[in-house]
């Protein structure tokens, strides 16, 4: 659980007849909690429904939730702790934090509240993630409420943040700007005695990148392996995507070639099932998986097998890792050529290509393309638009509709081709997009800016959301 957080902090004197700091909320009454007998005979049904699919950890969230919500309400009261916790963590996993998923999320707090049923420091730091990050950028309402969390979480529960809590809160300070608030946390984090932990590390080259600070990223880098922490792909990826954010290219792309030769040189073989990241989830259970192992191995003083867990350690270029120099070659320096080679290189690798690869390949598109002589070509344009209708049927993974994608691709063809090949590409990928009110809405606004045919715009507001 890694977020961002926002705004300055209210130095001012709080009220003392506002919260009552001295007593604890009655909420906070420890992990004693026993189910209330069932009101109907059809409860205990949706309870073995509800344990059954949160023994499958990809139970779709829409039928867990929907399961519990057939208990009456509050439905926590019917369920025993194992069960709420088992609940909240099957809830906390997802791939990108969303309005929906923090709303579930936050109904069940709110129940565990009303019912006086305790939460812990993790379901705390979960939903303060949630809300700095479930809109996907950081506005000053979502900062304030995730401020409001933490509050409630620390001075009103007396429920102690960690060090994944701070993190969280570092992470959307600066994800948000606000860079003496991330110091704060920083300091706060000193103040408690908290080790940095691995993705801590991470965040903070995240953060140097920002800063456009490359020395502070290579410091921060070898600060990570001195620690002992694993060095993996996604570490790797970290470092590249900070010195690009830091003004280095040169510096990102001979890390680029890093991991190329270090995985060449690997003379362990992955062992077995253990390490298949084959999705996110995979993915984020492996990276779990070497911050703890790595700690632990290191405590105990076992050199030998944190060695081999780091020859383990997948480091080869992976989708992110290509999608990283992508987005570079085609926003920045406008070089297809080489953009070209790392598809190419994707292709001969077998690497999938990630839905934010194809949208900032677009962006190219719309930057450099339409000019005379640029190599940024209409038929260029069209062969990449047919291997994103193919990714968006397929869905693999980080690939989904939006309107940036969408947005972006009529840009691209606005700036390439002419107005009726803009409007076909939109209705091209018109029955695949199931956006709200208001993403149409955003799309169509930019289609106004193209000579359209009569009658285009009734046949596509008709039936607004489809």
């Amino acid at each position: 659980m890694v977020d961002y957080y926002g705004i300055e902090l209210d130095t001012r004197p709080e009220d003392d007849n506002s919260v009552d700091d001295d007593s604890l909320l009655i909420w906070n009454v420890g992990d004693n909690h026993e189910p209330w007998p069932l009101r109907h005979p059809t409860d205990y049904f949706h309870i073995r429904r509800l344990n059954k699919l949160l023994q499958d950890d990809e139970s779709p969230h829409e039928h867990v939730f929907e399961t519990y919500k057939k208990l009456p309400s509050p439905g926590v009261v019917y369920l025993d702790i194992n069960t709420i916790r088992s609940l909240l963590h099957h809830l906390s996993i997802v791939q990108r934090p969303s309005p929906t998923a923090m709303q579930r999320f936050m109904s069940i707090l709110d129940d565990m509240k009303t019912a006086h049923i305790h939460i812990t420091q993790a379901e705390w730091t979960t939903a303060i993630y949630f809300a700095g990050r479930c809109m996907g950028s950081v506005s000053p309402d979502q900062v304030q409420s995730a401020l409001n969390l933490w509050r409630d979480m620390e001075h009103r529960a007396g429920v102690k943040g960690g060090f994944v809590t701070l993190n969280v809160l570092f992470d959307v300070a600066v994800k948000a700007g606000k860079y003496s608030l991330a110091e704060t946390f920083l300091e706060e984090l000193r103040a408690r005695n908290l080790k940095l932990h691995r993705h801590f590390r991470v965040s903070l080259l995240y953060y140097y990148g920002v800063l456009q600070n490359g020395n502070a990223v290579r410091q921060t880098y070898q600060d990570l392996v001195q620690a002992g922490e694993i060095v993996d792909t996604s570490v790797m990826n970290a470092v590249i995507a900070a010195l690009f954010r830091a003004g280095e290219p040169a510096a990102a792309e001979h890390v680029f070639e890093r991991m190329k030769k270090l995985h060449a040189a690997k003379v362990l073989p992955a062992p077995g099932h253990r390490f298949f990241i084959n999705n996110w989830r995979d993915r984020r259970a492996v990276g779990l998986y070497f911050t703890h192992q790595a700690r632990q191995l290191k405590r105990h003083g076992k050199e030998d097998e944190w060695n081999e867990l780091q020859q383990y350690a997948p480091i080869a270029p992976d989708a992110r890792t290509y999608s990283l120099l992508v987005r570079y070659h085609a926003t920045v320096a406008g070089n297809i050529d080489r953009v070209n080679e790392l598809l190419q290189e994707m292709r001969y690798h077998s690497v999938p290509i990630e839905g934010t690869t194809f949208v900032v390949m677009f962006h190219g598109f719309a930057s450099f393309g339409g000019v005379r002589y640029s190599s940024w070509t209409a038929d260029k344009l069209e062969r990449l638009w047919a291997q994103f209708l193919v990714a968006v049927a397929e869905k693999p993974d980080r690939t989904w509709l939006s309107s940036t994608s969408v947005m972006a691709a009529l840009k691209a063809f606005k700036r390439c081709t002419d107005a009726d090949r803009t409007l076909t590409a939109w209705e091209e990928i018109r029955p695949a997009w199931h956006p709200n009110e208001e993403e149409l809405e955003s799309v169509l606004q930019e289609l106004r800016r193209v000579d359209v045919r009569p009658g285009f715009f009734s046949k596509n507001v008709r039936g607004r959301i489809r």
